[in-house]
């Protein structure tokens, strides 16, 4: 036993047993058990090796085996090792469980992971994912979703763009967009537009030309600036068109229509039985067997035609 002291202190030891008087604090304990102690607005308390607590005015900070947990006037964490962590400070925060969940973010984001799952999200944008199978996310007008390695989509203000391989590709804006796969191909702009169906149908169309193929079978190609068109259906039908005058075969049978200086003209062929013309309305002829027999008439004139020959035009 110990004892001793004056006006200021007080100390006494009994044992294995302490305490410490002070005007502004004290210590006591009692050895290996217990140790604390407080001066001003600081303290302690200690039972080791299981519990472990101090701290002063503005924080605090207790252990007990594997559990601590710390606050003061801004915040706190604590947790329980190595199972669960967790505090806040302000707006700032996390919880985590390792390995299988995770949590952070302040007061602009949040960010939590869930074995492979992840979200991202704030105040105007969000990610999210299950590793490896998808991640997608929207930040304003900017979106993407991704199923590796087959889709890939994307978008911002007017752009799209999808992609799913091996099966096609898309991409568009407000003025143009585009499809590409293997069986088809197609694209469109302002004065543009390109197809192509599994290599049998074709479609170019641009300012200067207007193009259409379904191979083998139908042919058509068109020029606005320059008036003419020729379209085929092949082999038996064909068509030719200029700014005066249209032309069209369907087997052996030709006939055409236009205009002239002189007004409408028109012909009609079965080849080679019969063929007949009109150059313009006072005009008119026709033929056998391509002029074996035939006759012409312009106005008031005409003339006969035998095995080929013409005679004289003459007075009717």
């Amino acid at each position: 036993f110990w004892r001793w002291g004056n006006a200021d202190e007080h100390n006494l030891i009994l044992g294995t047993g302490y305490h410490f008087l002070r005007k502004d604090g004290w210590a006591a304990g009692i050895v290996p058990l217990y140790f604390g102690g407080r001066k001003r607005d600081r303290f302690y308390d200690v039972v080791p090796p299981l519990f472990w607590r101090w701290g002063d005015a503005d924080e605090t900070t207790t252990i007990a085996a594997n559990v601590f947990w710390r606050t003061s006037h801004e915040g706190w964490s604590g947790g329980a090792f190595p199972l669960f962590f967790a505090g806040r400070k302000g707006p700032d925060h996390y919880t985590f469980l390792p390995p299988l969940f995770w949590r952070w973010g302040d007061a602009d984001e949040t960010t939590t992971i869930a074995a492979n799952v992840y979200w991202r999200t704030s105040a105007r944008s969000w990610k999210a994912g299950v590793v490896p199978i998808y991640f997608g996310g929207r930040d304003g007008s900017e979106t993407y979703d991704v199923v590796p390695p087959l889709l890939w989509c994307y978008a911002k203000d007017d752009y799209r763009r999808v992609t799913f391989i091996p099966f096609f590709d898309y991409r568009a804006n407000e003025t143009e967009r585009q499809f590409l796969s293997p069986l088809v191909v197609h694209s469109v702009d302002p004065e543009h537009e390109r197809t192509v169906v599994l290599g049998i149908y074709w479609r170019f169309r641009a300012p200067e030309s207007d193009v259409r193929v379904v191979a083998p079978l139908y042919w058509d190609f068109e020029y606005p600036n320059q008036g003419t068109r020729f379209t085929s259906v092949f082999p038996v039908y064909w068509r030719y068109r200029t700014q005066t005058k249209t032309t069209q075969v369907l087997l052996n049978v030709i006939w055409t229509h236009g205009t002239t200086p002189r007004g409408p003209s028109w012909s009609f062929h079965f080849a080679p039985l019969l063929g007949l013309e009109s150059h313009h309305p006072d005009h008119f002829l026709w033929q056998v067997l391509l002029g074996l027999v035939g006759h012409e008439q312009e106005a008031n004139m005409g003339r006969w035609q035998a095995f080929y020959m013409w005679t004289d035009p003459t007075t009717i």
